[in-house]
C-alpha cells in the first residue's frame, strides 16, 4: 500500500502530460515547489487509488491484499513460527502523505505516511512460545493495527532493456511505527471459549513482544511485492518517456 503512493509520486514527477490519465495533476521538475506540489497531487488521487488505477496497472487499495507472510523468529523467550495467509486488509486508503523530498539528479525519492486504522483478516498456521504461552494451531485471524507511522525511500537506476533505457528501483526500504494494536486468533484449542480467550488475552497483553517479532517479516513482505509493482509500472515507459527532453 505504501509504495502504490510512491510509484504516483514518481509518475507525478517524471513522466509528460500526455501519458498519465486526465485526472492526474502533473508537477514540473523546475517547479521551485515540486514537494508541495506532489503532495497536493497524491492527495487529490485517494478516490482513485481507493478503486485502483487500471491505466497504471495499480490495484484497489480497498480491499489490500497483503498475501501471505511466513514468519520464523526466536530467542530465550520467544518463539514464533507462523505461515500467515489470504491476508486482507482495509482502511489504507485513509492516509495522509507528508514530508515528501524528491531529488531527482540522485534519483532518490522519499515521503512519510500516516495512517489511522488499518484493519485485517486471514488465516493462521502457528507454532509459538511467547513467555508462558504455548500454542500450535491454525485457523481465522482478525484485527487491527492503529497510528501507524511509514518512512518510505525509493532510489532509483538507469537500466537498458532491449536495446532501451528504463527506471528501475532497488529493493524499497520501509519503516514502520505501530501506536495500537489488536489481534484476535479463532479455532484455539479447538473454539473452547475459555482457554481462547485467556490465549487472546496473553497475545494483545504482549502485544509489543509479537509485534517486535513480526514487523521485519511483514516489511520485508512488502518491500519485496511493492519493489515488484514499482518496477512493473516503470517498464510501461522507457527513460526518455519519464524524463523528456
Amino acid at each position: 500500500m505504501f509504495v502504490k503512493v510512491a510509484v504516483l509520486v514518481f509518475c507525478l514527477v517524471c513522466l509528460a502530460d500526455g501519458k498519465l490519465p486526465s485526472y492526474f495533476k502533473v508537477c514540473k521538475r523546475s517547479d521551485p515547489n515540486l514537494d508541495k506540489c506532489v503532495t497536493d497531487s497524491v492527495m487529490t488521487l485517494k478516490p482513485q487509488l481507493a478503486k485502483g488505477i487500471p491505466e497504471l496497472e495499480i490495484p484497489p487499495l480497498e480491499p489490500f491484499d497483503l498475501d501471505t507472510i511466513v514468519l520464523k523468529s526466536g530467542n530465550a523467550g520467544v518463539r514464533i513460527d507462523a505461515n500467515f495467509s489470504k491476508l486482507i486488509a482495509t482502511g489504507a486508503s485513509g492516509f495522509e502523505v507528508y514530508d515528501i523530498k524528491c531529488d531527482i539528479p540522485k534519483n532518490v525519492f522519499l515521503f512519510k505516511l500516516k495512517i489511522p486504522h488499518l484493519e485485517f483478516n486471514g488465516d493462521y498456521d502457528i507454532d509459538m512460545n511467547v513467555l508462558v504461552l504455548k500454542y500450535k494451531g491454525s485457523g481465522p485471524i482478525s484485527g487491527n493495527f492503529t497510528d501507524l507511522d511509514v518512512q518510505v525511500r525509493l532510489k532509483g537506476h538507469i537500466k537498458k532493456i532491449d536495446g532501451k533505457n528504463y527506471q528501475t528501483f532497488e529493493k524499497i526500504l520501509i519503516l514502520l511505527k505501530v501506536g495500537g494494536s489488536h489481534l484476535k486468533l479463532g479455532n484455539l484449542f479447538l473454539n473452547q471459549k475459555g482457554l481462547g480467550d485467556a490465549t487472546n488475552q496473553v497475545v494483545n497483553d504482549n502485544a509489543d513482544i509479537f509485534l517486535k517479532e513480526i514487523r521485519p517479516a511483514l516489511v520485508d513482505s512488502l518491500s519485496d511485492k511493492f519493489t515488484l509493482i514499482a518496477n512493473k509500472v516503470c517498464r510501461m515507459f522507457t527513460y526518455d518517456e519519464l524524463f523528456p527532453m
